[in-house]
């Protein structure tokens, strides 16, 4: 079968002014140079609050992007207006279809141990249905939820209930509050015995393969704020993020095997405002906007006597030019998973045979 790639699921929005005439076939190709806008690092947003049952607020440094392995080009001919393009074509590393690695690009956060210990790091991820991982660097293969590391906090509408268990708990400000879990609770929705949001027995329109549920911590699209406490070996680095979406930073505590616990917060509470850091406010100018960018990223760093921290946040893609000289494919497509399902638009499974547009791997093609 011959497949053409016209559309992208995952890829950027930006497109490159268009060629005036084809510079090559279409396909995925190596970058030959990229142009990124400009990324922001910011305190939080109203979607990070929370309220709590002790009233505590939770305070996030919030970076853009999303973490992804790869960026490459995406050559095509619009089929409105018969053009040539190009755009950025973006690869996840997505474990539960077969990847291995850590990101390159995006948001995530990097945790280098000088000596062994246990780590607890606060985060905010803002979809509760996406993947969230743990990775060290030397496997590429994520930590296992509630066997390798655990996860307690709050999960967006699970609200702390009056003794008649019919409303809701609000706090002295009238707000309703939201319930800590345990991670024995979050374990539960997992095995689907509290079960507001059923695991997956078969894969989904995207081509998700029903072990991608074991890396959500909540689900239903719902935000979570919370720690994930695993432990770590020195000279390990440990990539913390959520694939194909975004995830907040509060801090951590690290207690080194036999010493004593050294915490870092990355926003502070100044009373009537929250303020960035010293290591992020002094990368920032006054709107958030990064001044230490360097070949698309932002790396800012953090280190306390027994921790080095990462936290790298990327912008979008304005412009990409494409390597002509190297079509590439074969490495873009060494990352999908060709035993996957197969569906049409309407999020039907269909059959190998199946002409017209289809999606593979969360991937537009025609199957001609």
């Amino acid at each position: 079968k011959i497949f053409t790639l016209i559309t992208v699921a995952l890829c950027a929005i930006s497109v490159n002014a268009q060629d005036a005439t084809p510079q090559g076939e279409p396909g995925i190709y190596p970058l030959k140079s990229i142009t990124m806008g400009d990324i922001t690092w910011k305190n939080g947003n109203n979607k990070t609050d929370i309220n709590d049952e002790a009233g505590t607020k939770l305070y996030f440094v919030m970076g853009q992007g999303n973490a992804y392995k790869e960026i490459f080009a995406e050559y095509y001919q619009s089929s409105n207006d018969d053009l040539y393009y190009t755009r950025a074509f973006y690869t996840y590393v997505y474990y539960w279809q077969g990847i291995t690695g850590v990101p390159s690009y995006g948001l995530f956060y990097k945790f280098t141990p000088k000596v062994s210990g246990k780590l607890k790091v606060l985060i905010w991820a803002n979809k509760g249905n996406r993947a969230t991982t743990i990775v060290p660097a030397s496997t590429g293969t994520p930590l296992v939820m509630h066997t390798d590391y655990q996860v307690e906090g709050y999960v967006n509408g699970v609200k702390v209930k009056e003794a008649d268990g019919e409303t809701n708990a609000k706090n002295a400000d009238g707000k309703e509050m939201m319930k800590f879990l345990t991670n024995e609770e979050i374990k539960a929705i997992h095995d689907g015995t509290t079960n507001p949001w059923a695991a997956l027995t078969e894969p989904d329109k995207d081509g998700n393969m029903p072990d991608k549920w074991n890396f959500v911590i909540a689900g239903g699209n719902q935000h979570f704020w919370g720690w994930l406490t695993f432990d770590v070996t020195a000279g390990e680095s440990y990539y913390v993020f959520q694939a194909s979406s975004q995830i907040g930073f509060g801090g951590y505590d690290f207690t080194p095997t036999g010493g004593t616990t050294e915490s870092y917060q990355a926003a502070l509470d100044m009373g009537e405002t929250i303020a960035l850091n010293a290591e992020f406010s002094s990368k920032v100018e006054a709107e958030g906007k990064a001044t230490n960018v360097e070949n698309g990223n932002s790396v800012i760093k953090i280190s306390t006597a027994h921790m080095d921290v990462e936290a790298v946040g990327s912008g979008t893609p304005t412009a990409v030019e494409a390597d002509f000289n190297n079509t590439g494919i074969s490495a873009v497509k060494a990352e999908l998973n060709t035993n996957a399902p197969i569906y049409n638009l309407a999020g039907q499974r269909v059959e190998n045979g199946f002409k017209g547009v289809v999606i593979q791997n969360g991937k537009k093609y025609v199957n001609k």
